[in-house]
């Protein structure tokens, strides 16, 4: 079986971003996530928390300044294992980055 196709329709920067996020709706506390790459349109992650295909996520990522956050709904697409306890986890938000919450990001 061959792999999914590329869906991306605007290529992802790679990046080192601190995050939060937890299960979408969900009153709990969030946890830690890391960007690794980003586009206007979604992101890749590396979590500690285990998620699945379809699961959707309130996540929180942090500007440069660190003083203010960009939060959307983030829609998992795909997930990967990364070692023992951790998940490379790919998505898509529920809207696009405006483009000055895109610079501020990179």
């Amino acid at each position: 079986m061959s792999p999914d196709p590329e869906r991306r329709t605007l290529a992802r920067e790679e990046c080192v971003l601190v995050a939060a996020c937890r299960e979408f709706e969900e009153e709990g506390g969030y946890w830690p996530a890391l960007v690794q790459d980003i586009s206007p349109q979604g992101a890749s992650l590396i979590v500690n928390h285990a998620v699945g295909v379809g699961d959707r996520l309130t996540l929180k990522v942090h500007h440069a300044d660190r003083q203010q956050l960009v939060r959307r709904t983030f829609e998992i697409r795909h997930v990967l294992a990364h070692g023992d306890c951790a998940w490379i986890v790919g998505g898509v938000f529920d809207r696009e980055l405006a483009a000055e919450d895109f610079d501020s990001l990179r």
